[in-house]
């Protein structure tokens, strides 16, 4: 019986290791990408050499931009810039290196000044510039003063018909007859007497002188008998007139 009672117990349990099941160890990462090849600046590809990390030239001409060590090199020549790079101390090798690019693609732009012709154009827009600067500093100050004069001056009553002020009034009817009366004489003239009353004379009021109707008839010229009359200035045959200009005398 003690059989019977420890069989079922022992079939009615199962190992824990039949029912799992095994996993695989994780795999190990891939390896990196061997580094690229480095690639050669615009200098060494230029003159066809092994571009090694040491270069000197690979900072002021990458690859990606072959124009402008070709530009510098056809105005300054390899051995200039490496000069230019030599002498220049380290504070000061970056802005020689950039005045070199900038003065070959000045040229490559304009080729008859150069850098020198881009330097005259912008001094010539500076002095331009300038004058309409001292211009406008002009009218500003000229704008100013006219406001402080106008802050001076005491302000201007303005009408209220619109701004138009009112006519003045006429003047009296006495003050009117004045206005037409001619100028009086100068003193000068009164003084000396040219105004006097007994000597002005109007011309139209003086008549002609009377003649005696018996002395027009006894002085009328008596006729000759040619028909013509004696000259005025003689009366008589042998009276001669002396008080005329064409009187004869007997000599």
């Amino acid at each position: 019986m003690g059989d019977e009672e420890a069989g079922p117990s022992s079939s009615g349990h199962s190992s824990p290791t039949s029912n799992t099941s095994t996993t695989p160890p994780p795999q190990p990462p891939p390896p990196p990408p061997p580094p690229p090849h480095p690639q050669a600046c615009a200098a060494c590809k230029h003159q066809r050499r092994r571009c090694t990390p040491e270069c000197r030239l690979a900072r002021y001409f990458p690859a990606n931009q072959p124009a402008r060590f070709r530009n510098a090199h056809r105005l300054f020549g390899i051995k200039n810039i490496l000069r230019v790079m030599a002498s220049a101390s380290e504070e000061l090798r970056d802005d020689a290196m950039k005045s070199v690019v900038y003065e070959s693609d000045a040229w490559v732009i304009d080729p008859v000044g150069g850098a020198a012709g881009i330097v005259k154009g912008l001094s010539q827009e500076l002095a331009r510039l300038k004058a309409e600067l001292d211009a406008v500093k002009g009218l500003i100050e000229l704008h100013r003063r006219a406001a402080a004069q106008q802050q001076q001056q005491p302000p201007v009553a303005v009408a209220s018909n619109g701004g138009f002020l009112p006519s003045p009034p006429p003047p009296p009817q006495g003050q009117q007859q004045l206005l037409f009366l001619p100028p009086p004489l100068p003193t000068m003239m009164l003084q000396d007497g040219h105004c006097d009353d007994e000597t002005v004379e109007d011309d139209y009021l003086v008549g002609p002188p009377a003649v005696d109707a018996a002395a027009a008839t006894s002085t009328a010229p008596e006729r000759r008998g040619d028909g013509h009359a004696p000259p005025a200035n003689v009366k008589e045959e042998g009276n001669v007139d002396h008080t005329s200009s064409m009187s004869f005398r007997d000599r």
